[in-house]
């Protein structure tokens, strides 16, 4: 016959009777999955239906150091800089034109 196993393998002790417990184990956590790009689509919404498109230079920026740093974006597919390079630093290029393009924009006078 096989020695159970032990279940607390860390050594912890239980908690004493009366114990306060901790604001941790009162806490309702809310789980909100892609809450950042919930926020991203709100805020690209207002900022087009105010007609302040700053906010595109913005979000062109970010997918660049995003993908720059992953090594990887998405557009319609996947692309993998280590897979299709020129296709990669394209839309890389393309992203950046855009955005300096968007920054010019915001910048000329009226």
């Amino acid at each position: 016959m096989k020695k159970p196993k032990p279940w607390n393998k860390k050594k912890e002790s239980a908690p004493e009777i009366g114990a306060i417990p901790s604001e941790k184990d009162h806490a309702i956590e809310i789980d909100t999955p892609y809450w950042k790009s919930w926020i991203a689509l709100i805020t690209i919404v207002i900022a087009t239906l105010t007609e302040f498109y700053i906010v595109w230079w913005l979000l062109f920026l970010f997918w660049v150091a995003v993908s720059i740093k992953n090594k990887e974006l998405f557009l319609v597919e996947k692309v993998s800089a280590q897979e299709a390079p020129i296709t990669f630093w394209t839309i890389v290029a393309s992203w950046l034109l855009v955005s300096f393009y968007t920054l010019w924009e915001f910048l000329q006078p009226i």
